[in-house]
Order: structure tokens, then sequence, then C-alpha cells
């Protein structure tokens, strides 16, 4: 059950077809549990984006999806990724218009953003694992267009 009363975690992460996170708090038996999961597809604009850019829009729609919950919260929120290099937009130097807008968002939050080996995110790996489509499936402008002789 959530409280609000505790520190939360969000785990976050990125495929190449969607973001995925789970917020977490510690339980009474002294573990990290579940309090919620986001799974969101990218949209084909979005699929354009970089992988730094991808995961650190999964950590953006958590913080919109969870607001409510994480503002204002007395306890620093912690963030946990597998992407190392997200510690740049903590130190911000050269960002375009849409880092900017998201660094901005991010200022309204107390956060904490720890890098995590991605095999240790396995809550929210399991959220990015989709049984219909193949790893190497990649359909971007690869239809073949016949035209008459």
């Amino acid at each position: 059950m959530l409280d609000t009363d505790k520190p939360f975690v969000i785990e976050a992460d990125a495929s190449k077809w969607a973001t995925e996170a789970v917020l977490c708090q510690h339980g009474i038996d002294g573990e990290w549990h579940p309090c919620g999961y986001l799974s969101k597809s990218l949209l084909p604009t979005e699929r354009n984006y970089e992988i730094y850019d991808w995961e650190l829009l999964a950590i953006m729609r958590a913080l919109m999806e969870w607001r409510h919950y994480l503002m204002g919260e007395r306890y620093k929120v912690v963030i946990l990724s597998d992407h190392k290099n997200l510690t740049y937009f903590q130190m911000a130097q050269k960002l375009n218009q849409r880092q900017a807008r998201w660094s901005l968002f991010l200022s309204e939050f107390d956060l904490s953003l720890v890098h995590v080996p991605g095999k240790l995110l396995m809550q929210v790996d399991a959220l990015s694992q989709q049984s219909n489509k193949c790893e190497d499936e990649d359909n971007d402008n690869e239809d073949v267009i016949l035209l008459p002789e």
C-alpha cells in the first residue's frame, strides 16, 4: 500500500518501442515493493530520439504520472537508471530546446539520479519485453514501392 510518509524510488528505463517505470517504496519487511507501473509506447517521432533522450523521457513520463505523490515530498526522490550519461542533465551545459524544457521540469522535484547496472533493474526491464515483436524488427523507411514500367 502506498504511504506518502515514506520515501519513493523510481526505476526508469527505455527500449526502442516504449518507456517504462516502476514506483517503489520500502515495505514493513524492509524490501522495496512496487506501488505503480508505467509503460507507454514511443510515438514515431520519439523513436528518432537519441538513446539518452529516450531514457530521460522515461523519467519525465514517470514524474508526470506520479507528480501528485512526489511534489513537495519531504524525502528526496531517488531515480534509478541504467544510463550513466543522464547525470549530464544535472550539470547541464548545452541542451537542445526539448532537453532544456525537460531540465526545467526536473528542477521542480528534489531528485537524486543514481546509475544502476541494467541487470539490477529487473522489474522495469520486464515491462519492456515484447513477445509480439522481434528484437531486430525495425521497419522504418524500408517499404519498397514498385512503379509500373
